[in-house]
Parts: structure tokens; sequence; C-alpha cells
């Protein structure tokens, strides 16, 4: 009996731990934020094989007829747990977010969403009002959390692992239109 508990156990541990490592759907919020932008209810959204490769998430298109209206990558961010990071290679040390943006199609930022945010500090990313300052980004230069983007006193790991995201994931969609 007892092995069978620890088997189980391992077991749940596993797939616990592979499902971490895949972004959770944004469905609605998704779904609503194109809505929006490309004002139209009728599109498609397809990963084209033209878009950059990326380990941590996927470059996206949205499409409306035969048209590219939008961008986006969606993607899963990792973030030091509070008093954490000594040994990288540790997942135990990592909290993480999930977290989609919509690029227009010259690759300027037009809306970033953190989704799912994991951990118990810095939850204070997912507000829109923070997150705004991010639209308008063209990628031009690396962006930096406290000199280009405001860092929130208690969510200084969150906010500088999404200002990191945004700026690596908009410059190599840039390079890669360009």
């Amino acid at each position: 009996m007892k092995l069978f508990l620890i088997a189980t156990c391992l077991m749940i541990t596993s797939v616990v731990t592979f499902a971490q490592t895949l972004p959770e759907n944004p469905g609605r919020a998704l779904r609503k934020d194109i809505k929006r932008i490309t004002e139209t209810k009728d599109y498609h959204i397809s990963k084209p094989n033209h878009l950059p490769p990326d380990k941590q998430g996927s470059y996206f298109e949205v499409r409306k007829d035969s048209t590219t209206r939008l961008f986006g990558y969606m993607g899963r961010q990792k973030s030091c747990r509070r008093g954490g990071c000594e040994s990288p290679s540790s997942s135990e040390n990592y909290d993480y977010f999930d977290y989609f943006i919509l690029f227009s199609t010259e690759g300027k930022v037009l809306k970033v969403n953190v989704y799912n945010y994991q951990s118990s500090h810095g939850y204070q990313i997912t507000a829109r009002s923070w997150l705004k300052q991010f639209i308008n980004y063209k990628g031009g230069k690396k962006l930096e959390a406290g000199r280009d983007v405001d860092t929130i006193s208690g969510a200084t790991i969150s906010s500088n692992a999404i200002t990191q995201a945004v700026s690596n994931k908009t410059i190599k969609l840039k390079n890669h239109l360009l």
C-alpha cells in the first residue's frame, strides 16, 4: 500500500510539473482584446511558419479574410519566488505567470495582458493601468525596469520579468519583420 501511495504521488507530481511548463489558455481575455483592437469578431488565429520560433511560448497571427490584422505572442515567464532564485536549475525557486502581447503588423505593442499569475507576491503587475505603459513600445531599444518602465514596490521581481519579456519578444518580432 505504501509503495502504491508513493508511486501515485510521484505520478501526480510529474503531471503537475509538466502542466506548469505550458501556458494556460487565455481564452476569453484574448478573444475580447482581439475583437476590440480589430473591431471585428470574424477573425482567424494561426501559428504560421514565417514567425520566429521561441522556447518560452509562441508567436501567432490574427487574420481577417486574407489580411493579417495583428501579430501576437503568448508565453510563460519564470519569476523568482520571494527569497529564491539561488539555484536557476531548480524549478522550486521559481513562480511563473502566463501572458500575451498583441502587436500591430509593424511590430508595435498594442496590448499586454498577464492572465494567469501563480505567485503570492507581485500580482500588481496584472493591473491594466500598470501594463498600459508598454503600449506603443516599438522595440527600438531594450526596455529597462526603473528607467523606461515604472517598477512596483513589492513586485520588483515580477515587474522586471514582464519588462524583460515584453522588450525581448517585441525586439525579436520587430527584427524578424524587418
